[in-house]
């Protein structure tokens, strides 16, 4: 059992636990923006979750929110997330 939330090795729960919006107007990015909400769905951390952003992360790299550090993994997003509304 991989998981620590029943799921096994070769499974990944998505456990929504919130969802959240923001607005990207079309006057946003030197108008380029979409015109828009950009939608968040946030998920339960779990342990096979975390095994999927980590490669993830290695094969994509690390974002500009995250930098170079390897070490580094979000470990509660939502905090910074539900700023955005």
């Amino acid at each position: 059992d991989g998981g620590d939330d029943g799921a096994s090795d070769h499974e990944v729960i998505l456990d929504p636990i919130d969802i959240l919006y923001f607005p990207y107007p079309k006057s946003a990015d030197d108008g380029t923006g979409f015109g828009c909400l950009i939608i968040l769905l946030l998920l339960k951390k779990n342990k096979n979750l975390v095994r999927l952003y980590r490669a993830v992360r290695e094969v994509f790299g690390p974002d500009e929110r995250l930098g170079d550090d390897p070490a580094v993994l979000p470990t509660n997003g939502c905090d910074s997330v539900k700023n955005f509304h």
